[in-house]
């Protein structure tokens, strides 16, 4: 328990509290352009509802002499319906993407299947394209969430803080992608131990400390973006010691028991420990700040037998080289 503390308050060092509270305390504006029609009010609902302070509604006819709530805009979304835009739909388009913020095209209707998808970030053009049911309100906000993480890239943090309705799918591909960071590191970690003596060791204490600060950051991010506050942050780590210390002591006997197993051999394990264990830890913090509850022995096994499919259904999923 000793080391795990002192591990943590190590790896605490190692980031900076003050950055991180103000990338979640960032301001936030979204011009959402359309008519006024129950499409617009749907992704405006998805984003964060009409009572949002981040979201400005443009009305396409008005775009031309509204300049100021595009170009101050960190995001532009313009709505069209699935049977084409009007004219003044596709001038608000072009006018739109004239501006340094990236604008995404959304084609809401019913009943329609899931297309588009991310095309760049030059400004001067559209940086996605996204067909959603606004029928089917999570799968749209999950493909929603999915396009805004990529496109505000840390803004995503304050609008997953500001915005209760995507914060959910926010949050689960936060913690996607640090498990994917993590299993990815845990790969090139296998790397050094292919010299003998020294590299086993320095694999070993790499693995140790940058995962456990991926793992502490996920932690601090979760809390911020379910409106704990960051300057509170030694209660926090009193609160995370437990979730962390557990993956650390999991992650310790995982090492031992593939320390078995050759180099190569080993190298699947060691991704599959670190996703899992970082998706495990991800997860608990998620549900505590988000209901209050801690997570008992059987949901913490369901979380990591959940986590467990992902990676096994990821591996299926890859291509094999043909004969």
């Amino acid at each position: 328990m000793v080391l795990q503390l002192h591990t943590l308050w190590s790896v605490v060092r190692e980031i900076n509290i003050p950055e991180l509270r103000r990338e979640l305390e960032l301001p936030l504006r979204i011009a959402v352009v359309g008519r006024p029609t129950a499409e617009r009010g749907a992704v405006v609902r998805l984003l964060g509802g009409t009572e949002a302070a981040f979201i400005r509604e443009v009305d396409t006819a008005t775009v031309g002499r509204e300049d100021n709530a595009l170009w101050s805009a960190d995001l532009v979304v313009v709505v069209g319906p699935p049977d084409g835009p009007t004219p003044d739909e596709r001038a608000a388009l072009e006018w739109a993407v004239r501006g340094q913020a990236p604008t995404v095209l959304i084609i809401a209707g019913h009943g329609i299947q899931p297309a588009g998808g991310p095309t760049g970030r030059q400004p001067g053009g559209v940086a996605a394209v996204l067909d959603i049911d606004i029928d089917h309100t999570d799968l749209a906000q999950q493909r929603l969430a999915a396009t805004l993480l990529d496109l505000l890239g840390t803004r995503s943090l304050a609008l997953a803080r500001a915005a209760p309705g995507l914060r959910e799918p926010l949050a689960g591909r936060l913690i996607h992608d640090t498990s994917l960071a993590n299993a990815q590191f845990a790969l090139l970690s296998t790397l050094p131990a292919w010299i003998p003596l020294i590299g086993g060791l320095a694999g070993s204490a790499a693995d140790l400390f940058v995962l456990t600060k991926n793992q502490v950051l996920l932690v601090f991010k979760l809390a911020g973006m379910y409106g704990h506050d960051l300057n509170q942050w030694r209660r926090i780590l009193i609160e995370i010691a437990p979730v962390v210390g557990g993956a650390f002591v999991w992650r310790s006997v995982a090492r031992v028991l593939v320390g078995l197993l050759p180099t190569p051999i080993s190298a699947v394990p060691k991704t599959t420990v670190a996703y899992v264990g970082t998706a495990t830890v991800g997860e608990i913090a998620r549900r505590y700040y988000r209901d209050g509850v801690r997570a008992n022995a059987a949901a913490v096994r369901e979380i990591q037998q959940g986590a467990l499919r992902r990676v096994q259904a990821a591996m299926k999923r890859r291509p094999t080289s043909s004969a």
